[in-house]
């Protein structure tokens, strides 16, 4: 029972409880001049620390309940993973009761919008894309608690990307994967999740599986199609095509260039991905651009992963009304990429009359079997050439 006491030369009446486990607390003032209003706070203090008590008891007791009831399903071969997510959830519910269960789309839309201030609009943009494309293929899995989500189902919808009658290359899904893996480390991060069920071994090998890239072929951009993507294009993304479609570097590449890339009418760059040198003579369309330009290039640009830049693009294509896949004057289904503007380049030297030699130069590749891939004739420089040959 609650005792009051008053201490010697103090103005305030001291108390002394009892705790939720039953032991004295340590004394404490009241803040009290009166005896009744003290001895009326300290046995409320006490009647706080019984309520705790009790609640403490009641969690134990049902905490004990739910492990004990799993012990018994799995006894006797009933613990099924959707009853074991269920009884999960029953324990959060319990250890914090303002807990609510979310939907992997509610979590990732909202996790979107809480760091759309941090990023570039066109990340935020691709991060909501990547979400609308799982909900196409895999509307089960977008929709299920944001804890019951489940590799077999990531391995599916991985699967269902590159099939069926709109089939994405095997790089794109890795790209839809890639942005899935950030949202659920995310949640790892806020202890939403206690592991990422996007980086198992499963979803990986889903992706190799269905690849489709080893029967795709990258193809060439029409020079119409160029000029309709500079017509929409924001001025970095002027100059990436440009840099693209008169230089011929890969994308990332193209990305991190500075001023220190220039070298009087030359641009200088070591590719990343080959570690090869290249020194192309600066276009004039391209000095016209870099025209007092110091520093980064593509400041913006630079700061995106790969995955993102990519995704950018592809809906760069889309605003310009430019097909992904197209045929080739021989018949040849090709996919279409920012990568597509190196195959531009090589191939509109190749019609030119440029020799192989000085395009390989030119692009850094190192075997005629890499560069022979690249090239695309048109039937017009075909029908010249074969005009050409001897009358037997």
């Amino acid at each position: 029972m609650a005792t009051v006491f008053k201490m010697p030369g103090r103005p305030y009446w001291f108390a002394q409880i009892a705790g939720a486990d039953g032991k004295r607390l340590p004394r404490r003032s009241t803040k009290e001049t009166g005896k009744r209003e003290a001895i009326k706070k300290a046995n409320d203090w006490e009647a706080d620390e019984r309520k705790r008590a009790k609640g403490d008891h009641v969690m134990a007791w049902a905490y004990a309940r739910i492990v004990e009831d799993a012990a018994r399903l799995a006894d006797s071969g009933k613990l099924t993973i959707d009853r074991a997510e269920e009884m999960i959830r029953d324990l959060r519910q319990i250890a914090n009761p303002t807990f609510k269960e979310t939907t992997l789309k509610a979590y990732w839309s909202d996790w979107n919008k809480r760091r759309a201030k941090h990023v570039a609009k066109s990340t935020s943009g691709n991060y909501d894309n990547a979400l609308k494309k799982w909900e196409a293929v895999a509307p089960g899995l977008v929709n299920r608690p944001l804890t019951e989500v489940d590799v077999r189902e990531i391995r599916d919808g991985v699967g269902a990307m590159q099939s069926g009658p709109e089939p994405i290359a095997s790089s794109t899904a890795g790209n839809y994967l890639a942005a899935l893996k950030e949202v659920l480390d995310s949640a790892i991060e806020e202890r939403l999740l206690t592991h990422n069920p996007a980086r198992s071994k499963a979803a990986r090998r889903a992706r190799k599986m269905a690849s489709t890239k080893g029967r795709e072929k990258v193809g060439p951009f029409a020079l119409d199609e160029v000029r309709k993507l500079m017509a929409v294009a924001s001025d970095e993304w002027k100059g990436m095509i440009l840099f693209g479609f008169h230089t011929g570097l890969r994308m990332m590449d193209i990305a991190m260039l500075s001023d220190v890339n220039i070298a009087g009418a030359e641009l200088v760059k070591t590719s990343a991905k080959t570690d090869t040198e290249t020194r192309t003579p600066l276009h004039p369309q391209l000095v016209a651009w870099l025209k007092g330009r110091k520093g980064n290039f593509f400041p913006k640009i630079r700061t995106m992963t790969n995955t993102n830049v990519s995704t950018t693009f592809s809906n760069l294509m889309k605003k310009a009304d430019i097909q992904r896949d197209a045929v080739l004057s021989g018949g040849e289904k090709v996919k279409r990429s920012f990568h597509s503007l190196r195959h531009t380049f090589t191939s509109v030297l190749a019609n030119a009359g440029v020799d192989k030699e000085v395009r390989m130069k030119l692009t850094g590749q190192t075997t005629s079997a890499v560069h022979d891939n690249y090239t695309h004739h048109d039937a017009e420089t075909l029908a010249e050439a074969v005009a050409k040959l001897p009358t037997l």
